[in-house]
């Protein structure tokens, strides 16, 4: 029977940039993660779904914005993840092709998503992994518009 590691997912949330101060104390986003297999094994692997829940009125920049001054949504493994966990390759939705107003400088539409979406992020489990629970963390990365504002 194989030794088993158990996997924790602890999600830190960066949201980027702040609101209107009359915004600031509303909950733009909200996220929540649950890894497919919990415990897993040494030498296997997972993939962590990662729900991001935005607020109505609001949008937050896909994982390819079209203008390079947007900040992209991210999600990654972050430096202080235990030894022997390693990620692939996040898989994000397809974005939401946003139309802007005549005469606003730069693309003519933003890719957004909206409502409630899911990122996918792979981790493997080297073979030698330390036995016992450990907690990833994860770093999701995003940038929270409303209609008028950044």
């Amino acid at each position: 029977m194989p030794r088993l590691f158990s996997l924790f997912a602890l999600l830190l949330f960066l949201v980027v940039p702040l609101v209107p101060a009359n915004a600031a104390a509303a909950e733009l986003v909200t996220l929540r993660a649950a890894p497919a297999n919990d415990p897993v094994a040494r030498g296997e692997a997972t993939t962590v779904a990662v729900e991001i829940r935005i607020s109505p009125r609001y949008h937050i920049q896909s994982a390819a914005p079209h203008d390079p001054n947007l900040i992209a949504t991210r999600v990654a493994l972050a430096k202080d993840s235990p030894a022997g966990v390693t990620a692939g390759t996040p898989r994000y939705p397809v974005a939401e092709e946003l139309p802007l107003p005549a005469g606003v400088p730069g693309p003519r539409t933003l890719a957004i998503y909206q409502k409630t979406i899911y990122l996918q992020i792979p981790l493997q489990v080297a073979a030698d992994a330390p036995l016992g629970e450990r907690t990833v963390t994860l770093l999701v990365t995003t940038q929270a518009c409303d209609d008028t504002s950044c």
